[in-house]
């Protein structure tokens, strides 16, 4: 079988050595000069998609951020960095970059935060779309020559692991986000319309954080954090999602965004297809990687889309401060305040935005058998 996209794996044990790993990794793919022009303007995203610090591994890290700003800078490129995190509240990104520490990396590096949610959004049609015909994304990302994206490895409830496809969902604006998580609930095609988003934007370069990554049924915001050691690089983000499934102990094939990808052709999602340079799959795969529960569980009919059992949002009332986040952003209007938050079950699509966007972690996920 002949290999159709090429993706670098390089070990990176702790963040004081990002920069170097970093430029190992494009090395590998060619060297930074065949990404990065002088006068060319590139957009780096990174995940910032939480307002927690980089201890709790939600977002990318912001050393990670500030080592490609200095790589991106040094090749003579202009460079912005921009988000729109999670949510869409009235000043969650600015909160969120602040809270990560990418906030101070930027600033001290002396570049442009471009925050989408401030910014006009655009609306395009998607070509060879599965769901979403046409959505609103960031007007930064068409005044950029080249996008970086740096995602966050990480379990999902919903799509079961989050990384390079799923982080380009940052490009949409909030009100379309909603849109497609109230219109296409279920988990298929939620995950279809995630690679209708990914096909659009495509960026040119994807470097994944997984030095430190997230594990567990509480990803991806409240998870456990869990030295992996590694740094993912590639052209293909499907591609690099892939190798990063199949690292962590997932079947790329049995991840909806990994699997649909694929078979439409926007990116290689069979690891068979892809020339892995750097170091071996067998020196860094991590055996016993906590995926999330919705996947592993063993009373499936089928690998990562059983349901024998569900998980429920359920409210921590000593963690709860009350702030309505939750209600806020439920898609399908499921939660009041009362004045904790209360869930109508009937309503309740689980897509998990409530979990997401809880600030303290108070919105757990529970497991509920399906007698």
């Amino acid at each position: 079988m002949s290999f159709k996209t090429k993706v670098a794996i390089v070990k990176c044990p702790s963040y004081s050595e990002v920069k170097k790993q970093i430029n190992l990794s494009l090395r590998l793919l060619g060297g930074a000069r065949r990404f990065f022009k002088k006068g060319k303007r590139v957009l780096i995203k990174p995940n910032i998609s939480d307002p927690l610090p980089p201890e709790k591994a939600s977002n990318t890290h912001p050393l990670f951020v500030k080592a490609v700003i200095e790589i991106v800078k040094k090749a003579g490129s202009e460079v912005w960095v921009g988000e729109c995190s999670a949510g869409g509240g009235v000043g969650v990104t600015t909160k969120c970059l602040e809270i990560s520490g990418i906030g101070k990396v930027v600033r001290e590096a002396g570049v442009e935060f471009r925050n989408f949610q401030e910014e006009p959004f655009v609306q395009r049609s998607i070509n060879n779309y599965k769901v979403l015909e046409k959505t609103d994304f960031a007007s930064a990302f068409f005044q950029a020559d080249l996008v970086v994206n740096l995602p966050k490895l990480k379990t999902h409830g919903l799509t079961f692991m989050t990384g390079a496809v799923k982080n380009c969902f940052g490009f949409v604006h909030p009100s379309e986000r909603k849109y497609l998580h109230r219109a296409f609930p279920k988990r298929e095609q939620f995950s279809q319309g995630l690679v209708d988003v990914y096909s659009f934007i495509k960026p040119h370069l994807t470097i994944m954080d997984a030095v430190v990554a997230m594990e567990g049924e509480q990803g991806p915001s409240f998870g456990n954090p869990r030295k992996v050691g590694i740094i993912i690089a590639g052209e293909d983000g499907v591609a690099v999602d892939a190798v990063a499934a199949s690292l962590i102990g997932y079947n790329p094939a049995a991840l909806p965004t990994i699997k649909y990808a694929e078979q439409r052709g926007v990116g290689v999602g069979d690891v068979r297809k892809i020339q892995i340079v750097g170091s071996r799959v067998e020196e860094v795969k991590v055996n016993d990687f906590k995926l999330h529960p919705l996947f592993d569980n063993k009373y499936r009919k089928m690998q990562g889309f059983g349901e024998s059992f569900v998980m429920i949002p359920e409210v921590d009332k000593l963690k709860c401060i009350k702030c309505g986040a939750c209600a806020d952003n439920c898609p399908v209007s499921a939660i009041k305040m009362s004045p904790y938050p209360v869930v109508d079950r009937g309503k309740c699509i689980l897509c998990y935005c409530c979990h997401e966007m809880c600030p303290t972690g108070a919105c757990r996920l529970e497991i509920k058998w399906i007698k």
